[in-house]
């Protein structure tokens, strides 16, 4: 595929508020294919050029309007989840999500998008809107395409909502600069979809079979991307731990043996005292000189 290599002017013209980098993201982006995407953030603008940079991993975040270029495709992985947004080629679109997460809102100017996204809990909300209709599901896999020919404009737009897997609530809205009033509401089942006409908007909405056009655009464009552990470490507030101290061990003393016991005497025998009598009373008289008769008499 041919890539463009611009956007460096862009890039170098426009940079983000500092603001916005100390928000908790939105999302990651986890795949990135083709020419290249604007991100519009706090009021500046900066083109992204997949051909020179890897986007794989950059943050987006709350109040992003993202547009992506002629054959370019994004998979977005939502924050805190594994729910992902497959952006197509020519796709305008604004990231909204509350404070706690509860609710995810996108907003589709143009183009096509395809949402994947597990089973919700509690008060949790994702949906996508459009100038025409609200899409909002609790588990499913589908698509909304908002799309109108360049040479009428709006006034032919044309709005699809399609449903590969689970349900789809989709309403349908009338705008007008005062109010947002729902017209109907239908929900649709797996390999269901409805179209909505911008010029026929009070036409009701009837549930028929995904087209084939529908089926091998998305075959074709399918997830591509891999999951990001948004639990792993580089991705949770940093908590500063006390480093756990190994208590010292105090020098013992020396063991010192214990001094040897006198050995206990054993009383002599009679006949052990009768000789040592005999010893005593012989150097006694020897020293008197009467040693032979002493001698004699032992």
């Amino acid at each position: 595929m041919k890539r463009k290599i611009f956007g460096f002017l862009l890039f170098s013209a426009f940079v983000f508020p500092a603001v916005m980098l100390s928000a908790a993201p939105a999302g990651f982006i986890i795949y990135a294919d083709g020419e290249g995407f604007m991100i519009s953030r706090g009021g500046k603008s900066s083109f992204h050029d997949i051909f020179t940079t890897d986007a794989t991993g950059m943050e987006v975040f709350n109040g992003d309007n993202i547009s992506t270029e002629k054959d370019t495709y994004l998979e977005i992985q939502l924050a805190s989840s594994s729910n992902l947004v497959k952006v197509s080629e020519n796709t305008t679109f604004l990231i909204l999500s509350s404070d706690t997460k509860e609710t995810t809102s996108i907003n589709l100017t143009y183009g096509k998008l395809r949402a994947k996204v597990s089973q919700l809990v509690g008060n949790s909300n994702f949906n996508i809107s459009g100038p025409s209709a609200t899409a909002g599901v609790r588990g499913t896999d589908f698509g909304y395409d908002y799309v109108y020919p360049s040479e009428t404009g709006e006034e032919d737009a044309l709005t699809q909502v399609y449903c590969f897997e689970g349900s789809v609530e989709v309403s349908k809205l009338d705008k007008t600069e005062e109010e947002v009033k729902v017209i109907e509401t239908v929900v649709i089942n797996a390999d269901q979809m409805v179209a909505i006409q911008l010029k026929e908007i009070a036409r009701p909405m009837n549930a028929t079979a995904i087209t084939e056009e529908i089926e091998d655009f998305w075959e074709i464009h399918d997830f591509a991307g891999s999951l990001m552990n948004l639990t792993s470490p580089e991705h949770e507030t940093s908590i500063e731990k006390t480093p756990q101290v190994t208590e010292l061990q105090q020098p013992q003393p020396e063991e010192i043996a214990p001094a040897e016991k006198p050995m206990e005497k054993t009383p002599p025998s009679a006949e052990e005292k009768k000789q040592q009598q005999k010893i005593l009373l012989k150097k006694q008289l020897n020293g008197l000189g009467v040693g032979l008769v002493i001698s004699g008499l032992l």
